[in-house]
């Protein structure tokens, strides 16, 4: 019942990393691989889906191309009332290089992010 509207949710998050401003922004840092960050607190039901299924799909969904400028995207929620994140997930583009990879996976692992 809700594949449409998380699918529809996938697409805004893409979309937040497409123009010209955010390219430059994923190419900033000289090469080194950097991460899309997306608040989906507060659009629509993406606050449903548990950050270990986001990173699954955005890894797995096809639509990290070879020219997005980012080497993932993570997804995150924030609380109402309190500060801190409640929930994330970083989904990591099948296009990276094996050094880059693994750099973003050591980066989530000590953050304690789930990443696919």
């Amino acid at each position: 019942m809700l594949d449409s509207v998380l699918g529809a949710a996938e697409y805004v998050v893409f979309e937040a990393g497409v123009g010209e401003q955010k390219a430059a922004q994923g190419g900033s840092l000289g090469g080194a691989p950097v991460l899309l960050v997306v608040d989906v607190s507060r659009y629509g039901a993406a606050w449903i889906r548990p950050g270990t299924v986001w990173a699954q799909r955005l890894a797995g969904c096809g639509k990290f191309t070879p020219a997005f400028p980012f080497a993932g995207i993570a997804v995150m929620r924030q609380s109402l009332d309190q500060p801190g994140l409640v929930d994330i997930g970083v989904g990591l583009s099948p296009h990276l290089l094996t050094s880059d990879r693994q750099t973003l996976q050591d980066l989530c692992t000590t953050l304690g992010w789930p990443c696919a």
